[in-house]
């Protein structure tokens, strides 16, 4: 299907979602996380503006790829953080946002912070 459509947005997005999850996430090689040039393609069109959808999604998936290959790069875990945050004011009801802050924070032992979003999904 991509050979098909390969500028639907949409597709590429649950493409790189299932290369994410199923392939990288939780995955190394040599001590550092492995991602696909899929997910890479993926970070930089959303953060760099070029993503057609602005769905809320779409920057959770970004943000999630960004801290996962950020391997504890304090201010590239920041930037997904923000990148979260700033979803999460526009999209108030999108409990998935604070899921993931709760998941970054605890990632990096601010269990503090975690427990701040864990009580607004539970």
């Amino acid at each position: 299907w991509l050979k098909v459509f390969p500028d639907d947005e949409r597709l590429n997005t649950m493409y790189t979602k299932l290369l994410f999850e199923d392939y990288c996430l939780g995955q190394y090689k040599d001590g550092l996380p492995i991602v696909t040039q899929q997910c890479i393609d993926f970070l930089n069109r959303v953060t760099q503006g070029g993503n057609k959808i602005t769905d809320v999604r779409d920057y959770i998936l970004a943000a999630r790829i960004l801290f996962w290959i950020s391997n504890g790069d304090v201010a590239m875990e920041n930037q997904a953080i923000e990148m979260l945050e700033e979803q999460r004011i526009k999209h108030p009801k999108a409990w998935s946002c604070d899921f993931y802050l709760a998941s970054f924070y605890a990632s990096k032992k601010d269990f503090e912070e975690s427990i701040k979003f864990i009580k607004n999904f539970s």
